[in-house]
């Protein structure tokens, strides 16, 4: 399946909890998540497993780093998702399945950000901007990878280490 990260996020969301990702079989997700990132020009795209990192690569002296996991427990007859009175059902609804949405929305849009730093220099401080897939087993290589960071923000950590 192809995931369409310029539709409604609903739309991404659904697609997203289409694609089967029980525990040690992320595959098919995580190749969707590469195949929708790799073609914007404005991230710089790595997968290692079924880990995906994407970044931009702006040059700036601060990072956000938003971080999650695509693995969902078994399916339970709740596949494909469905949409009854403005609320989605399925497998990984209430997990992570929404937050991947998210970031791979804040991804592809990043550039939008990017092309407006100039106007906005004196209002905000402009970050590069990094989406981290799988994080409880590439925590320590993706910091690594992605230098340092200002702000990290892990879409479900599962025991959450208190950082200083």
């Amino acid at each position: 399946m192809s995931l369409q990260l310029r539709e409604s996020i609903v739309t991404l969301f659904r697609q997203i909890v289409d694609i089967e990702s029980v525990s040690g079989h992320e595959g098919p997700l995580a190749g969707a998540v590469e195949q929708a990132l790799r073609p914007l020009g404005h991230l710089h795209v790595v997968r290692d497993g079924d880990t995906i990192i994407a970044r931009t690569e702006l040059g700036r002296p601060q990072r956000v780093v938003i971080a999650g996991h695509l693995d969902t427990v078994p399916v339970a007859g709740n596949l494909p998702s469905r949409l009854v009175d403005g609320v989605v059902y399925g497998r990984g609804t209430v997990d992570m399945k929404g937050g991947i949405a998210v970031m791979a929305q804040v991804a592809a849009l990043a550039t939008a950000f990017a092309v407006r730093r100039r106007a906005r220099e004196r209002i905000c401080r402009p970050m590069s901007v990094a989406m981290v897939t799988n994080t409880s087993e590439a925590t320590v290589a993706v910091m690594m990878t992605v230098g340092s960071s200002t702000s990290i923000t892990i879409g479900e950590p599962e025991s959450p280490p208190v950082c200083g």
